[in-house]
């Protein structure tokens, strides 16, 4: 067989499309405005060519074109109707796949499914996400429980990741699931002779598989396919030995490759890594996405409950649309930091008016709880909300209150109160305290006025160098600033082989994104020459304050260790005014044959202890083996649990954290800087963080990592309130579930009913019957988790109704009759 020949046997499916970026190198007004031109000249291609196909991702772009143009979005729905316009992806845009927490990757499904369903009365099958720069391993769970099967993505190319088993394989995330995945090859976009490429792309096929998609037109500021490139598909279509070459979409493309699916391939983990800079660049829009997120559902949460108890009216539209916002700053240009100075300007108000709606829906439901609280006592009561479904021993800053006197409980119990510095400089007061809440509840503490004193069994001392309590002995050099020992007293382990919380400055020549970059290894300097001090000594926590520099650059990390919880608490104030410059605290952990294990959307994943830069949510943990002070061998680690970095890496039992990066914005190569130009550089100035140090015997499931990491990012609420009434107790928990690993992460109305939703996720990987009890509602109920797995449930208000899982679309259907439904079709 001759080489035309077999060229004859393969089929070309081209996928029209224009890759649209809303925001990158201009303002979202362009962005709106490419997306308009684009839509229109891809109709007036159809109106030329009746064989044309155009795909297009994002409801939020449809969303804009039906306010802004409602004609040219009914000329869409038409076409929509034939079949030759194809929505695709299913999600509000096509955000950072690593940055997001695992809650708003469902909420890009539910509002993007659910909006596509309303409009052109379907929902698709396919996710898609072709410019992202990575994608976690719990995606394709994510994914199937929101009837996408199927999914679409280019990066990491071939040479990035090597692993990866060619163009079609399975992708199975880290619980197991599967879709069907497709990598681009190449490009989305067609940039010379649309001719050559055809035959760039032929060349991956590879057998059993004779289909390919190909992808072209113009993209990135909008575009799509040209009339010369619709030309030139049809005759190509005439030409004898050639491929046959189809109009198609990646909907038809994958129900073709299911014939052969049970030959393809399998890819287990996550899918990484494309621009390994991205995760510690631009501080502000990553510090901002996780407040949103975590406000968003708190406020959804304490909705649902002041709307069953008090009537109020949950206020769905407000949070939908404080949701869609958010979900749209997710936009992988935009969350990832790579985009022009000024959209960040417009990018800060898209997210303040998230967090504000946020802010105020919270506020209304908790006032709306707390007027029926039965506050009546001696003193001022501070009421304690929890945002989280488990108990919380937590510190709790009151700004406002006097502090001479006592807290005590509904017990009558003193609790230990410090006066701390106010945020004024006034003579108002600030207090901090232990509040013992209990799960998605709250919780009365009276401020006293009288010289009770609380008793207490735990120890904690102090001095201008160490903080010690009954777990820990911390000692910070008084030179440098770094953590000089941290000793386990319980388990009788030094933690670190070293110092620690080093601030290491790292020449970074690379571009916006490091393309190309691996590992950020060219240490070039350390902050040092420090002032330390002793700032607080108090009974319930004492801190010290390491201030250090580096050329005009300065950083002050509070040190503090409180008498009754067993870690580290670090809080940070950087003024960095370096460029082209990385700044990481470097920890070496006091363990051999350590094993890394990175916090990802709704799970967790080991990677390699190589030194490579890694994406990561809120939590890190490095665990080994430690010999003690007894010559005793353990199973030993460190967790490290932050509120709003996403970088890290781990060199053998080294484990740094990557505050920020500072190269300029939107520089890609291979452009070069022009020495006589002048540049605005990111992260410039201050900026604050908190982390946590939890060294631990054992496994890091047998610790509450997972909890802290979301205690630390979305802290209790406090009312200072007044004695009244109310039908409430004085403490109250509105859920329980009985396992430690299974966490409710969200409780909200149905989007079609009065009904709630909750949903769970399981956190150690490991299979768990747990039981879940909602005392409000009069509900109990047993459930059945696979090794992290996430489940959603519908929770009717009729009490003869039967609590019933539900997919994460919240349609009235159950996920697995979905997707045998899918994947009959």
């Amino acid at each position: 067989m001759t080489k035309e020949e077999s060229l004859k046997n393969f089929v070309v499916h081209m996928i029209g499309n224009a890759h649209i970026d809303p925001i990158w190198l201009w303002r979202w007004q362009e962005g709106y405005q490419a997306i308009c031109a684009t839509f229109r000249n891809m109709l007036k291609l159809m109106d030329e060519f009746p064989a044309f196909i155009f795909t297009c991702s994002s409801a939020a772009f449809y969303e804009w074109v039906e306010k802004g143009d409602p004609d040219l979005f009914n000329e869409i729905r038409m076409r929509v109707r034939e079949g030759r316009w194809v929505p695709i992806g299913g999600w509000w845009v096509e955000p950072d796949c690593n940055i997001p927490d695992g809650e708003s990757f469902i909420r890009q499904a539910l509002y993007g499914q659910r909006y596509f369903k309303e409009k052109f009365g379907f929902t698709v099958t396919t996710g898609y996400n072709i410019d992202s720069f990575g994608h976690n391993g719990m995606l394709p769970q994510i994914l199937r429980k929101c009837g996408l099967v199927n999914y679409v993505f280019m990066r990491p190319n071939p040479e990035e990741n090597k692993k990866i088993p060619g163009f079609i394989f399975w992708w199975e995330g880290v619980d197991g699931s599967r879709v069907l995945c497709y990598r681009v090859p190449f490009s989305y976009a067609t940039r010379n002779s649309l001719e050559d490429h055809i035959m760039r792309v032929l060349k991956v096929v590879k057998a059993p598989v004779k289909d390919v998609m190909c992808f072209y037109g113009r993209g990135d500021h909008g575009g799509g396919p040209t009339r010369k490139d619709v030309e030139t598909i049809l005759n190509l279509q005439k030409r004898e030995k050639f491929p046959k070459i189809i109009f198609s979409s990646p909907e038809k493309f994958f129900k073709t490759i299911r014939r052969q699916e049970k030959l393809l391939p399998v890819f287990r983990g996550d899918l990484q890594h494309h621009a390994r800079g991205c995760y510690s660049l631009h501080s502000e829009v990553k510090r901002n996405n996780l407040r949103a997120e975590k406000v968003l559902c708190a406020a959804e949460k304490f909705s649902a409950i002041a709307s069953i108890l008090f009537g109020r009216r949950y206020p769905q539209k407000s949070l939908t649309r404080a949701w869609k916002n958010l979900l749209f700053t997710q936009f992988h240009d935009i969350l990832a930091g790579t985009s022009i100075k000024e959209a960040y300007e417009d990018v800060r108000d898209i997210q303040g008016e998230a967090i504000h709606r946020g802010n105020e829906e919270l506020n209304y439901a908790i006032q709306a709880i707390a007027s029926n609280i039965n506050t009546e006592g001696e003193g001022i009561p501070l009421i304690v909300f929890n945002p989280h479904a488990w108990h919380i021993h937590s510190p709790v800053e009151v700004e406002g209150i006097n502090a001479d006197g006592a807290i005590v409980d509904e017990d009558g119990k003193i609790i230990l109160v410090q006066k701390i510095q106010s945020s004024s400089i006034t003579s108002r007061q600030r207090i901090v305290f232990i509040a013992d809440v209990p799960p998605l509840g709250y919780r009365v503490y009276w401020k006293v006025n009288d010289g009770r004193k609380a008793s207490t069994i735990r120890s904690l001392s102090s001095s201008e160098t160490y903080l010690e309590n009954d777990w820990l002995r911390l000692e910070i050099d008084p030179k440098t600033g770094y953590i000089r020992r941290l000793y386990d007293k319980r388990n009788e382990v030094e933690v670190f082989c070293g110092p620690a919380c080093v601030p290491t400055v790292i020449r970074d020549l690379s571009d916006t994104w490091s393309h190309g970059v691996v590992r950020f290894e060219d240490e070039i300097g350390t902050f040092d020459d420090a002032d330390v001090k002793l700032i607080e000594n108090g009974p319930v926590r004492a801190s010290i304050r390491a201030e250090s520099r580096y050329g005009s650059s300065l950083i002050r990390i509070f040190f503090t260790l409180y008498r009754d919880l067993p870690y580290v608490e670090c809080r940070v104030s950087v003024n960095w005014q370096e460029q082209r410059k990385m700044l990481k605290l470097r920890f070496p952990v006091n363990i051999t044959q350590p094993v890394a294990t990175y916090s990802i959307p709704y799970g967790y994943i080991e990677r390699p202890c190589n030194g490579e830069e890694q994406p990561g949510q809120r939590w890190i943990d490095i665990t080994g083996t430690a010999i003690n002070m007894n010559g005793e061998t353990l199973t030993y680690g460190l967790s490290l649990c932050n509120d709003g970095k996403y970088s890290y890496d781990v060199n053998g039992s080294k484990m740094s954290l990557t505050v920020l990066r500072s190269p300029p914005y939107a520089h890609h190569i291979p452009y070069e800087l022009d020495p006589n130009a002048t540049y605005h550089y990111i992260d410039q100035g201050w900026q604050d963080f908190i982390f946590i140090l939890f060294p631990h015997r054992d496994s890091w499931r047998k610790t509450p990592v997972v909890k802290i990491a979301e205690e630390i990012s979305f802290k209790p609420m406090v009312i200072v309130s007044h004695p009244h009434g109310g039908v409430l107790q004085p403490h109250g928990s509105f859920i329980k579930v009985s396992k430690e690993n299974v966490l409710v992460s969200v409780l909200k109305k149905h989007e079609d009913s009065d009904d709630l939703i909750l949903r769970c996720y399981e956190t150690f990987g490991k299979e768990t019957v747990a039981e879940i009890k909602i005392p409000f509602l009069n509900r109990s109920w047993k459930a059945s988790f696979k090794p992290c797995e996430i489940k959603t449930f519908i929770i009717p208000r009729r009490p003869e109704l039967e609590v019933a899982e539900i997919d994460m679309l919240e349609f009235l259907e159950s996920p697995q009759r979905m997707l045998k439904r899918l994947e009959a079709d």
